[in-house]
């Protein structure tokens, strides 16, 4: 099975790109610039699209991260149950109650460990945890729910 590729990247990921584009042309402009005499057109040109990339950069709102993660389309939501299946991965993933940093599949089988060495809190590692099993099985078509955090958790 051949890997899973998007087109276009994410909204967010188109917006970011852009306004780095924009922040690298106007530095480069303003750059060329202070190389030429200040009444020279192409320095004054260059200067005022420098400027106008400043100003778009300034009007571009920081994309809103979407207030609920989900996959609609079946066929990536098939090609994804698919790949991991290939691999011998059921989904759901699932936590474990032997070991706070363990994700099993669906048959029980382990798939990943987050923090071997010990090195993050449990709580540190549970929040993790939770992220990548929601993440993995929202992309697999299972719907994610949020559950309460216990006081001085990360949300």
């Amino acid at each position: 099975m051949t890997p899973m590729r998007s087109e276009n990247p994410p909204p967010a990921t188109n917006v970011a790109a852009l306004k780095a584009e924009l922040e690298s042309a106007a530095s480069l402009l303003e750059t060329l610039a202070e190389d030429l005499p200040e009444d020279d057109v192409s320095a004054i040109m260059m200067s005022v699209m420098a400027k106008r990339n400043r100003a778009v950069l300034e009007d571009v709102p920081e994309p809103a991260p979407s207030e609920h993660l989900r996959v609609t389309n079946p066929d990536t939501i098939a090609q994804f149950v698919a790949a991991l299946a290939d691999h011998g991965v059921k989904l759901p993933l699932l936590e474990t109650d032997e070991d706070v940093g363990t994700l099993v599949d669906a048959d029980g089988k382990p798939v990943l460990v987050v923090d071997v060495d010990r090195e993050r809190s449990d709580e540190d590692v549970a929040w993790i945890v939770g992220m990548i099993q929601g993440a993995v099985n929202t992309c697999g078509g299972f719907k994610a729910q949020r559950t309460a955090t216990t006081e001085g958790s990360t949300p």
